[in-house]
């Protein structure tokens, strides 16, 4: 899960690094799981949900993306900030764990 968190990360400032410069399609960007979304594979999308992200905003997202909507840079910012903080309290919860599992 922490993994998953940390790679849709990665994932959107990938994204929001390259949306002015590129057309946002499968061939534009080296990353697989962004491609089987633009594609729309259910499968990636599920893969998405599992890491804590709906569907539906998946898809609103994607949708945002393709017509290059003007609020897809606030979206994406909103989307990293949430996943920073996903992060940080995964790593508090390992330190916690790791604490309490020496004692």
């Amino acid at each position: 899960m922490k993994d998953n968190l940390v790679y849709i990360n990665k994932l959107i400032e990938e994204i929001e690094k390259k949306t002015d410069e590129v057309e946002l399609h499968a061939g534009n960007l080296d990353l697989n799981l962004l491609s089987c979304l633009l594609e729309d594979r259910s499968a990636s999308i599920t893969e998405l949900s599992g890491a804590g992200i709906e569907r539906y905003r998946l898809l609103e997202l994607l949708g945002s993306l393709r017509s290059r909507d003007a609020i897809v840079r606030a979206r994406l910012k909103v989307m990293r900030s949430e996943f920073s903080r996903k992060i940080e309290d995964n790593k508090k919860t390992d330190e916690v764990q790791r604490k309490y599992s020496r004692v």
